[in-house]
């Protein structure tokens, strides 16, 4: 499964690191870290301007394909492909008539 290929380049892509490390405090207060995992892991929030109704019909079966549980492929502005799931629920308006503007969606690498 495919992010679907819109009529617009996203507008931004933020970039941001998940959180790799677990901290542990021991009795005589020194803080221990270490990684959690080996692979490290982003997260992206990629905006659109406004979308029109036949993009955003895409973007919302899609939604409902993967919805929260399943991972898709994404390519970055980039041009790297990665494995990504939603973070959170995909949230709309319809701004004008036939013109959707959607939150910014929330990728995570798997």
């Amino acid at each position: 499964m495919s992010w679907p290929v819109l009529s617009r380049r996203p507008k931004s892509e933020t970039v941001m690191t998940v959180q790799n490390v677990i901290k542990h405090q021991t009795e005589s207060g020194v803080i221990l870290r270490r990684r959690k995992v080996t692979a490290e892991k982003k997260k992206f929030r990629v905006a659109y301007d406004l979308l029109s109704a036949a993009d955003a019909g895409l973007v919302k079966d899609h939604f409902d394909l993967v919805n929260l549980h399943s991972s898709f492929d994404w390519t970055d502005k980039t041009g790297v492909t990665r494995s990504v799931f939603f973070e959170k629920e995909i949230s709309y308006i319809e701004h004008v008539n036939g013109w959707f503007a959607f939150e910014p969606f929330e990728f995570t690498e798997s």
